[in-house]
């Protein structure tokens, strides 16, 4: 990248590998170049940083994203096991369920009869 100092006297030059030129701008005969509208260009918005900060930063995202990673499995393990135990109990509960019904069913069946032989005796 390549940008100008706001006065136009330096130039900067910084390359990916963490290198920075800085070049003082002359004309031709050896004077310095001043710039007439210093308020026309805007600013830049770059930050420079050392590469062992950009390289820690790396590392520091490389870490937590790892951590994520850990969390989302373990967190998706967790998951399938209660999702497992409540199907366990769904199916405890669900046979408990079917069995009373057809103890209840058999009650009712019973008692039908028993009201029906009586309603016979009495006739």
């Amino acid at each position: 990248r390549l940008r100008m100092s706001g006065d136009d006297m330096y130039l900067f030059s910084a390359s990916r590998d963490g290198t920075v030129a800085v070049f003082e701008v002359k004309l031709r005969e050896g004077r310095l170049i001043k710039r007439e509208h210093m308020d026309t260009l805007p600013l830049a918005q770059e930050i420079l940083v050392t590469k062992s900060d950009l390289e820690e930063k790396e590392s520091q995202m490389a870490d937590l994203k790892a951590k994520v990673e850990d969390l989302t499995v373990n967190n998706e393990y967790q998951l399938r096991l209660h999702d497992m135990t409540y199907q366990d109990k769904l199916k405890q509960i669900t046979e408990q369920f079917n069995l009373k019904l057809e103890q209840n069913r058999n009650e009712y069946d019973m008692l039908r009869d028993d009201k029906q032989d009586l309603e016979l005796e009495f006739e």
